[in-house]
């Protein structure tokens, strides 16, 4: 544990507070007066005791009534006061960061993503955002405030006996000592307990998503019962965390309870010897009632303040996490991106595995079509990757009109690169929608056009309602051909001067695919295109039919040509042939 936990925890938040500092100050203040009003009262209470003991005067007593009453009304002003103005500002804490935090994930490479659940990303956008904001918004003013108001109490208690109040805070030093020794307790319990809370929501959201492919698979019990292992973990983690937090609360009880034995014993001798009034007892023991809730409230407050720290941990390893992908501060100024494509020599792994693609050259001319095909896991996919800067090669460079795209903005480049992915993702909102997603401004007209193209239009108007049907995360009431289409129409009213079809068209027969490419023939004629298949009846359309295998290419040729050299192509050609007959 960080020795100045507190004081590093808010170091830290500042950053994020910074903006909002005049709020904070003002709630700051607002705070302290609030304790300074409540200080005074155990004053005026000893005054109006000895005023009816000692000196039998009601007008006295008259007098410490109304001071008290009016102390209580500037107490409650001020709380209202500091709470409009610091609340607010815990609030933008939370809408800032978690804008920070988004930005941060949308920003990374797609390789940052491997690995990583998509429940997790999420409980660290939500849960632990709303814990930091809870710390911000009451943990840190209570520690002012309560700190205020320990310290003025201790100066109060040592303006009635000095001795008295040594020998309480005596006793009180063993407070600081049993959270010293519990607060790494309490701080590993609370991580831990963070990060059940992640996995669980992770497991949620995979099971939501995947409800289709759980029902086919007769799964639902066996998601059920992983579920209630995560559940059983935040249980058991926080029954971890309550047992923690209920010895420290247990052990500062008996403190505090201790050092209220030492003052009426003490405090009694005094008086009895007359060295004490009981006005001056009655303001010590106010003021150390006082301190009975701060010091209660601090193993508690430590405990939220563990908990934020280990949420605020989470949340920055994300957003201090550098962006692997990006563009240059004096990006190269082109207006398109129609010039040949050019790899040259390519090479790339994917962490903790071999080199998926090795010493890759290719030049794909502009306005061509160039169809990509071999074995599953060839590198296929990765090439095309590649091209959108999904992620950058580890050697080599590729070029678009003689310009390496890392020189390129970035924005640009994705831009004008549309690409149909074999696994669409869909959002859950309209047809229309989702076509039109990275052209907003289109017409319904134009969504039309383009879905015709994709070979969907027809089936769109029959849904019951039509271009404004929902269609569920991830398009969960469509078929993985109709989702495949719906993609396929998103790429291409972007009309983008490259377009990637990898393997976009896989889940559709093979005749409606054949349908689609050959409407498609007038289209790709504007554009320079790159598609990844298998079928041959795809491949046929292309100019040039690139083949690799185990990361490298290994033939290049039109579907005539390859079919001469008996290699790979021709394999799969015959293979096909054959399961056809």
């Amino acid at each position: 544990m960080r020795r100045w936990v507190v004081y590093d925890f808010a170091r830290r938040l500042w950053g994020y507070l910074r903006p909002y500092k005049r709020k904070i100050a003002a709630g700051f203040v607002g705070s302290v007066l609030t304790k300074a009003f409540q200080l005074s009262k155990p004053f005026l209470l000893g005054l109006a005791v000895d005023a009816f003991v000692r000196e039998k005067s009601i007008e006295k007593v008259w007098l410490c009534c109304g001071l008290l009453v009016g102390a209580t009304l500037l107490e409650a002003l001020t709380e209202f006061l500091w709470r409009i103005t610091l609340v607010p500002a815990a609030y933008a804490l939370e809408r800032d960061m978690r804008n920070r935090l988004f930005s941060s994930i949308m920003g990374q490479s797609y390789l940052w993503f491997v690995g990583k659940r998509s429940g997790e990303i999420m409980s660290r956008a939500t849960n632990d955002i709303q814990t930091v904001r809870a710390v911000a918004e009451f943990g840190l003013v209570r520690i002012v405030r309560e700190g205020v108001l320990v310290v003025g109490a201790l100066v109060m208690m040592l303006t009635v006996s000095v001795q008295l109040t040594l020998m309480v805070a005596a006793v009180l030093l063993a407070l600081a000592v049993a959270i010293r020794l519990l607060g790494p307790l309490l701080r590993e319990r609370s991580r831990l307990l963070q990060e059940a809370f992640a996995a669980v929501s992770a497991h949620a959201q995979e099971g939501f998503s995947g409800i289709r492919i759980l029902r086919a698979y007769n799964a639902e019990a066996a998601s059920v019962q992983r579920f209630q292992r995560e559940s059983g973990k935040i249980y058991e983690t926080g029954v971890s965390l309550a047992r923690v937090s209920a010895i420290t609360h247990a052990i500062m009880f008996v403190i505090i309870e201790a050092a209220v034995v030492v003052l009426l014993y003490f405090g009694g001798k005094r008086i009895i010897a007359g060295s004490l009034s009981y006005g001056q007892f009655t303001q010590f023991m106010g003021y150390q009632m006082m301190l009975v809730w701060p010091m209660l409230g601090f193993g508690i407050l430590f405990a939220e303040i563990h908990r934020g720290v280990a949420a605020l941990d989470r949340i920055e390893e994300f957003i201090r996490a550098p962006a692997e992908i990006t563009e240059p501060a004096s990006a190269v100024d082109v207006t398109n991106l129609r010039g040949d494509i050019e790899f040259c020599s390519v090479s790339f792994g994917y962490p903790n595995s071999k080199f998926a693609l090795r010493d890759v050259n290719l030049k794909i001319p502009a306005g061509s079509v160039v169809a990509i095909t071999g074995p599953v896991g060839s590198g296929k996919s990765t090439l095309v990757g590649l091209l959108c800067r999904l992620f950058d090669p580890e050697k080599g460079a590729i070029k678009i009109g003689g310009v390496d795209i890392r020189r390129l903005r970035l924005g640009f480049l994705r831009e004008r690169i549309g690409v149909a992915p074999q696994e669409p993702f869909l959002f859950s909102d309209t047809v229309a929608n989702n076509i039109r997603y990275r052209r907003p401004d289109a017409d319904i007209e134009t969504v039309k056009r383009y879905a015709a193209l994709a070979g969907i239009a027809d089936e769109i108007e029959m849904f019951p309602n039509g271009w404004e049907q929902v269609v569920g995360e991830r398009g969960l009431m469509l078929s993985g051909g109709q989702k495949q289409r719906l993609s396929l129409a998103r790429a291409l009213i972007t009309e983008p001067d490259i377009l990637i079809l990898d393997d976009a068209l896989s889940s559709v027969d093979a005749s409606k695919e054949e349908e689609i490419l050959e409407g498609l023939r007038g289209y790709f004629r504007e554009r320079t295109v790159v598609i990844v298949a298998h079928r041959l009846s795809t491949l046929r359309l292309a100019d040039r039919v690139v083949v690799m295998n185990r990361g490298r290419i290994v033939e290049v040729g039109t579907h005539a040509e390859l079919l001469t050299k008996n290699g790979i192509y021709a394999e799969i050609f015959n293979m096909q042939r054959a399961e056809r007959t």
